[in-house]
């Protein structure tokens, strides 16, 4: 997908910053970035499906969490609420549950490879 609309939900700010500045070299537009479960939760609520194509949603949004549920519950927020909108799961666990598709975290090559193939929402 070409200049896809896509929000960043990363606890890791310098990890956060780096995913949007290479997603960015590829004309993507980041239109907006959470950094907590509840912050967010606030970025899903504020949006519209017109505004968004992808979430890329970490699994666990703070140091102390390592069970996955941060971004399964995520996940299901943004099905819920931004029906269409494709969501990535970037964990170390390797995936997230609920997430449409999943890539390797630390590897933002790869995830802007998974994001550029996506075709356009019709």
């Amino acid at each position: 997908m070409d200049a896809a609309r896509i929000i960043i939900i990363e606890d890791d700010a310098s990890l956060r910053e780096d995913c949007r500045a290479n997603l960015e070299i590829r004309n993507h537009v980041i239109v907006g970035e959470a950094g907590s479960l509840a912050a967010a939760h606030s970025l899903i609520n504020r949006l519209d499906t017109s505004e968004v194509d992808i979430a890329i949603v970490d699994g666990n949004l703070s140091e102390l969490t390592n069970t996955g549920d941060d971004g399964a519950e995520l996940a299901e927020a943004i099905h819920i609420k931004l029906p269409g909108v494709t969501v990535i799961g970037w964990s170390m666990a390797g995936s997230v549950r609920g997430a449409d598709l999943n890539a390797p975290k630390h590897n933002a090559w790869a995830l802007d490879a998974m994001v550029t193939e996506l075709p356009p929402r019709g």
